[in-house]
């Protein structure tokens, strides 16, 4: 499902985007448009605890599907869906712009900022992303994150530190990770009701 429905967003792209699209961040002078694809883990390093129920969200798998567009010599702008599980069974999911500074041809520095939909959209009771990635190399990178968390008992700040694989290896991990949830929802549905 995954490349077919990437196969049907490169079709659709305007000529002159498909002429400089890459599946994998590029600098300026190699693409004009790259795929975002990252796939992570999160681990909470704050003492916060995020939910007046208990909850504690401290190990968290990250995916993150988007684009960016190089728009200087050393500057790339864009933005992804971000959706996050935890072991508690809670989930994020958020929309980020992205900002990305080229260190050199394989290494950047990203910036980000998001929005947790998966709430909906009460803006008190949400909570807010900001988050870093260093990208030592085009496919790896160390990340920071903290949220800026609205509870029933207050606001919340929750630090997270961890790693993400992107370019190929986080295409092929979120590629992953959405065929087997397809396929254990599938099997659920096909047990039928006990």
């Amino acid at each position: 499902m995954g490349p077919l429905l990437l196969f049907f967003i490169v079709l659709l792209m305007p000529v002159w985007i498909q002429a400089q699209f890459r599946l994998t961040p590029q600098p300026p002078d190699s693409a004009k448009v790259f795929l975002l694809a990252d796939f992570g883990y999160t681990y909470r390093i704050s003492n916060t605890d995020v939910w007046p129920y208990g909850g504690q969200r401290k190990h968290m798998l990250n995916s993150e599907i988007g684009a960016m567009v190089n728009i200087g010599r050393t500057t790339a702008l864009g933005g992804n869906v971000h959706i996050a599980w935890d072991m508690d069974d809670d989930m994020l999911a958020m929309a980020k712009i992205r900002l990305r500074r080229w260190v050199s041809r394989k290494s950047s520095l990203d910036l980000a900022l998001g929005y947790d939909m998966a709430g909906g959209f009460d803006f008190k009771h949400g909570s807010y992303v900001a988050s870093i990635d260093y990208h030592p190399v085009e496919w790896f990178a160390l990340t920071a994150q903290i949220e800026d968390r609205q509870t029933i008992e207050g606001q919340r700040f929750p630090v997270y530190g961890g790693v993400k694989f992107s370019s190929a290896p986080g295409l092929y991990l979120n590629g992953a990770s959405l065929l087997g949830t397809a396929t254990i929802v599938t099997l659920f549905l096909l047990r039928g009701p006990s």
